[in-house]
């Protein structure tokens, strides 16, 4: 796929903010096919629209890179060998800089990487991260809200218990000030 002169453009312009990998890093065993439809997705690239999005995802020759776009630090690098109908993914490189990525486990790193493969780049025909995030939200509402209940119903409690406290303590002061005795 040839992308046109204005989409190299934008790329080379988020690129020049984005910092090069660091020495620190690990290479990670990692396999994954693409089909020629999600090569051409992925060389098309993910550029963020807004804040929200807060990745900048570049394919380079034999390799796709993962950028921050908030900071720039370059997280991942996934390695690509061209097949006859698609590629495949060989390994990653991730970022073990602790200043710029904090995350040193190998299984999260394999499965956050997989997560925004998944995810769409504009011109793949998939859905947009966006999309994808509510999804992950509209399934832990369903478990939050049943938290949210428990938690206001405790809170309930708590206030009637207080409420009673208070009921107390003037009645008790009542009874107080009619014996002629102060109570604090």
């Amino acid at each position: 796929m040839k992308l046109d002169e204005g989409r190299l453009q934008e790329i080379r312009s988020w690129l020049a903010r984005c910092r090069p990998m660091p020495e620190r890093c690990e290479t990670i065993p990692y396999r994954r096919r693409f089909s020629a439809e999600e090569v051409q997705a992925l060389a098309y690239g993910f550029l963020p629209a807004s804040m929200d999005d807060r990745w900048v995802v570049v394919m380079r020759e034999g390799c796709v890179d993962f950028y921050r776009s908030w900071t720039g630090i370059h997280v991942y690098r996934v390695f690509l060998r061209a097949g006859e109908d698609g590629a495949e993914a060989e390994e990653i490189l991730a970022n073990r800089d602790l200043r710029e990525h904090g995350n040193t486990d190998p299984a999260k790193d394999v499965r956050l990487v997989d997560d925004l493969l998944s995810c769409s780049f504009p011109g793949g025909g998939q859905r947009s991260s966006r999309e994808h995030r509510g999804d992950a939200r509209r399934s832990r509402r369903k478990s939050t809200s049943r938290h949210l209940r428990a938690a206001a119903a405790v809170r309930r409690q708590k206030d009637g218990l207080r409420s009673r406290r208070a009921r107390l303590r003037q009645r008790v002061s009542r009874n107080a000030l009619a014996f002629g005795s102060v109570v604090r």
